[in-house]
């Protein structure tokens, strides 16, 4: 059985550890609040990476559009001198071998 002074000596071995358990308890708690700051800075990035995402689509389908347009534009104009260098007698493949 044991005597309280057995129990005091008992008590004095348990207070430094309560101690660094306060510590450790401080330290959860600092984690906890960097955490919930993580949290909300990631919260953001995900917001702006789907919103960059929305405009690099939207980029996309823009430069689709100018370059439809371009080749449009080029395959009209290339017939547009053929028919040209056709209704005058040019033909492109002797101009090209004779400069």
């Amino acid at each position: 059985m044991l005597t309280s002074n057995d129990l005091k000596q008992i008590g004095k071995l348990l207070e430094p550890i309560q101690t660094d358990i306060s510590g450790l308890k401080t330290d959860v708690s600092g984690l906890k609040q960097d955490m919930t700051v993580v949290k909300s800075d990631v919260k953001t990035l995900k917001k702006d990476s789907k919103t960059m995402q929305k405009d690099i689509k939207h980029i996309k389908k823009n430069q689709n559009f100018i370059v439809d347009c371009f080749e449009e534009h080029t395959v009209k104009l290339t017939k547009r001198v053929e028919r040209i260098e056709e209704s005058i007698g040019l033909n492109y493949s002797t101009i090209t071998t004779t400069t």
